[in-house]
């Protein structure tokens, strides 16, 4: 990562520690999530109106409005889809939860931990960097999100079967996630290589001018029967 224009506000890139999250996991979460997952992102045909624009149309990742160039391009990449109501697009991958670092041999949790609860918990975890108002409306669109669930561009996590996490193991996974997690403040100039096995990323908030230019390197490929 190189800090082109620092955020005049937050913006920071948080970095989770994947072998420290997978040892702070209880048995019954690691048991459950090494019998498989699949994750499901959903991908509109067009915004609606009524809802939070987030994510990306299908038209606009695959630069097409033909179902057969996107079936081709998700069947040459090994992925399943389905398409459902209203000309949404669901596409399916099914990672291996954990894998084992090829240079340090240690075990590293290989999960894009996406789902509604954790997004509300996130968010009143860092409630103080919202206005009063925003908070209510953000809660309120987050909300109405989760209860429509299809069709707005959002990555859920799912058991192998399909059937949704316990909130319990959600809950785990949240927690483990931020307790082994660090952020810092982004200047000018800066720059940040990551192992990306080794630690997860994401993105905080931030309002105003923010440009992180991001370089990928040394390939690592992660096949659905593990590592390659």
């Amino acid at each position: 990562f190189y800090c082109q224009i620092a955020p005049s506000i937050y913006g920071e890139t948080p970095l989770y520690n994947c072998s420290s999250v997978y040892n702070a996991l209880s048995k019954e979460c690691l048991d459950l999530l090494d019998k498989g997952i699949q994750y499901v992102r959903y991908h509109p045909h067009h915004w609606s109106k009524f809802f939070f624009k987030t994510g990306a149309t299908w038209p606009q990742s695959f630069s097409t409005e033909d179902k057969k160039e996107v079936e081709k391009s998700l069947e040459a990449a090994g992925f399943d889809y389905v398409w459902s109501k209203n000309d949404e697009l669901e596409i399916i991958t099914y990672p291996p939860a954990f894998i084992t670092h090829p240079l340090t041999k240690v075990k590293c949790i290989n999960v894009l931990f996406s789902h509604p609860i954790n997004e509300f918990k996130t968010f009143n975890i860092f409630k103080q960097r919202y206005p009063t108002l925003l908070r209510y409306m953000i809660k309120i669109i987050a909300t109405l999100i989760t209860l429509r669930g299809r069709g707005i561009g959002l990555t859920k996590l799912y058991n192998l079967n399909g059937s949704p996490l316990p909130r319990h193991i959600i809950k785990e996974l949240h927690e483990a996630f931020w307790d082994h997690s660090v952020i810092f403040p982004w200047k000018a100039g800066d720059i940040l290589a990551v192992d990306n096995i080794i630690a997860a990323h994401g993105r905080m908030n931030t309002t105003g001018p923010r440009r992180i230019l991001v370089c990928l390197g040394d390939m690592y490929t992660v096949e659905k029967e593990g590592n390659s």
